[in-house]
């Protein structure tokens, strides 16, 4: 219903957008924005960017005003953080924001905006000691998974966990 509707109309407004960003240089945060408005100069907009760490915002800003007319480009260097932990995820947002209201549109209305992946997440948890060998047996409708300091007990029938220990008792 309508989430679908709702959904729709972010993705028409994305594809429709008259701005287009790209990255030229992640390191440097070299960004291109062009202008694909027939008669609107990038100066009546304000653009802003924010780095996400893992989803959270970590740094933000604005960048200066841009006089880019209609179909031509321009490149701009954004002084990005350094990504500091090579295991997390980074998003890179830009945002093209009406600097003046209109008739129809409100002041600070984002009608452009890209997200770009600096860094894909590993996620994975860095193993510290071990605890024995992992031990996997199956008895009547139990599968058990154990090392010295855990007991885990499945029901291989319905899946449920049955039980789980770790290593307390």
């Amino acid at each position: 219903g309508d989430v679908y509707k709702r959904q729709a109309l972010y993705e028409t407004k994305k594809v429709y957008q008259y701005i287009k960003f790209k990255i030229k240089n992640k390191e440097e945060g070299e960004v291109e924005i062009k202008n694909l408005y027939d008669f609107t100069n990038l100066n009546t907009f304000d653009f802003s960017w924010q780095l996400l760490e893992n989803g959270v915002e970590v740094a933000s800003g604005k960048l200066p005003k841009l006089d880019v007319d209609p179909y031509q480009n321009k490149t701009v260097n954004i002084d990005l953080p350094a990504l500091s932990n090579d295991t997390n995820d980074y998003h890179f947002n830009i945002y093209g924001k009406l600097a003046n209201a209109s008739k129809l549109i409100p002041q600070g209305h984002v009608l452009a905006y890209e997200q770009f992946e600096l860094q894909k997440g590993t996620f994975i948890p860095k193993l510290g000691k071990t605890y024995g060998e992992l031990v996997v047996s199956k008895k009547d409708s139990s599968l058990i998974i154990s090392a010295d300091n855990f007991k885990i007990d499945f029901d291989t029938n319905s899946g449920l966990l049955k039980t789980i220990d770790y290593g307390n008792g």
